[in-house]
This record gives structure tokens, C-alpha cells and sequence, in this order.
């Protein structure tokens, strides 16, 4: 799954949401922004029986909480309850939308997103008729991790030898990433893993998908007509094609739905059949843990 969001073009220390931004040169002071850290650890640790200690079990990270400290400055009554009013409008979940995106900028780091719902936003009503607004704000991400707002993208061809035999290599068409013989590479230069989109189009059958730096593979028993896209969410843990069938069942045995770890991931794209046209593309976001 690729999160939704785009640059927002956010200075140091701004946030955006909604298209109304919020920190320096803005009506709106950012005090603190916390939850910005690792959040909590879920675990199935157990305890050992009749000795000390305990069996390491499973750590998975829970979704995180932001609470963000803002005032808002007017240079009147009037202009402050305005500028409030329209914090507040941006503050909600509009019908069938998932979650709001929250685009960041901290210094030294790309600018960033956090996707998740709001479930608090509390003003200090006693202030409401002066110049200045304090609000508290709550943003609940099922995600923990926070994203580059650009997502990345590198393609990767199938050549075909004379006589129309495939070779288990791919030429060095990037963006977005470096090639190399063979490969293309991809950079995740966050911290933690993601967890990428891969899209096949064809003509080609059984199109198989390689990390090449640790060996996992993904791939699917199928055969692609010329105008066919087929979409593997690694996050998901789907296999579509063309945007809305299920082929989750054609899924070749072995496959590993394998994610991107921080650095360079090689990616080799390999079929069956004549694949001149078919290319496949690999789409992901950089990503923090904290």
C-alpha cells in the first residue's frame, strides 16, 4: 500500500494538514509535537517455567499517537477566532476518507507524513474572545512509521535475446534509484523497513520479483496480455489485476512477501514467454521508525 499524500513544500519545523499549515511565518505556534518517538512494543514473551527469566517471544510496534500543542495568534480577537475556526475545519475526517495526512518537516530530514485519524481537538475556551487560542490536538496512526511525502519509484525491463529466449536479467531504467548490469537498485534511506507496491504489466507469464540482497522472492502463476496490470501490495498482502480482480490464488509457491530494509535493495524482474513490453515497477516511500 502506498500511503496518500504529496509535498505539502513545508519549511523547518512546519506541518500541514488539510492544506492549512501550521509553525513559522503561520497563525499558528507549534509548541511540542509528541509521539514523535518509538512507540509502544507489543510482545509474547513468556515466562519460563520453575526458572528465572523469561522465552523471547514475538515484537511487533503498535500504532503511534501524536498530540500536538498549538496557539493560535491573532492580531485581533476577530482574526484569531478566524484563523481557530479554520484549524478546526481542517481537523476532521471528511466521509470515506481513511485518515487525514499530517505532512512534517524536521530539520536534516525530507519532508514527512504521517497518515492517521484525529480524535481529539481541545481549545482552551476561556480565550476564545482574545487574541491568542491555545488548541491541543490528537492524531491516532494505525502505521507507526512516518513516510517520505514523495513516493519513489524504479522500473525494471525484460530484454529478449534472438529467437525469443528471456534472460533472468533487467536493463538499468531507474528513477528515483541507481542501476547497474543487470539490476536496478532502489534506496530507502529512512530507517526502518517498507513495505513496497510492485506493478507487472505484460505480455508475460509467471512474472517473478527478487530482493536480491536477501534472496526473497515474489511471484505469480499467471499469464498477462499486452493491455493487463497486475499489483502486488506487499503491505496488503494482495495480488490484483487490473485495479479490482483477486489473484492472491495464483501466488507461486515459495513467494515471500518481502519488504525493502533500510539502504540499497537490488531488484530483478524475471519471466516466462516473450516479455520484450512487459516491465515491472517497484513504488515505495522512505521511512522512520522515530
Amino acid at each position: 500500500m502506498i500511503l496518500l499524500g504529496s509535498p505539502a513544500g513545508l519549511r523547518d519545523f512546519q506541518l500541514s494538514v488539510n492544506g492549512v499549515t501550521l509553525g513559522p511565518g503561520t497563525p499558528y505556534l507549534v509548541h511540542a509535537v509528541e509521539g514523535l518517538g518509538l512507540p509502544e512494543v507489543r510482545h509474547t514473551d513468556a515466562q519460563r517455567a520453575g526458572t528465572d527469566g523469561n522465552w523471547y517471544g514475538v515484537d511487533a510496534i503498535d500504532g503511534r499517537t501524536l498530540t500536538l500543542s498549538v496557539t493560535v495568534v491573532g492580531a485581533d480577537p476577530a482574526s484569531a477566532r478566524a484563523a481557530y475556526d479554520t484549524l478546526m475545519g481542517a481537523w476532521w475526517l471528511p466521509p470515506g476518507v481513511p485518515y487525514l495526512t499530517l505532512n512534517l518537516k524536521l530539520p536534516g530530514r525530507e519532508e514527512n507524513i504521517i497518515g492517521g485519524r484525529p480524535r481529539r481537538a481541545e481549545a482552551d475556551t476561556t480565550r476564545l474572545l482574545g487574541r491568542r487560542v491555545g488548541v491541543t490536538l490528537t492524531l491516532v496512526a494505525a502505521d507507526p512509521r512516518i513516510y517520505s511525502s514523495t513516493t519513489y519509484g524504479v522500473p525494471a525491463s525484460l530484454p529478449v535475446a534472438p529467437g525469443g529466449r528471456v534472460y533472468p536479467r533487467v536493463y538499468p531504467l531507474t528513477f528515483g534509484g541507481t542501476g547497474t548490469s543487470g539490476a536496478v537498485l532502489a534506496t530507502n534511506t529512512g530507517n526502518t523497513a517498507v513495505w513496497p507496491l510492485i506493478t507487472v504489466t505484460g505480455p508475460c507469464t509467471s512474472p517473478v520479483i527478487t530482493n536480491s540482497a536477501t534472496g526473497a522472492w515474489i511471484g505469480a502463476a499467471l499469464t498477462l496480455g499486452p493491455t493487463d496490470v497486475l499489483t502486488i501490495d506487499t503491505d496488503q498482502r494482495t495480488i490484483t489485476l487490473n485495479g479490482t480482480a483477486s489473484r492472491r490464488s495464483t501466488l507461486i509457491p515459495g513467494s515471500t512477501w518481502w519488504p525493502m530494509l533500510p539502504g540499497v535493495t537490488q531488484l530483478t524482474y524475471t519471466a516466462q514467454g516473450y516479455a520484450a513490453a512487459s516491465q515491472s515497477a517497484l513504488a515505495w516511500r522512505n521511512a522512520w521508525i522515530g
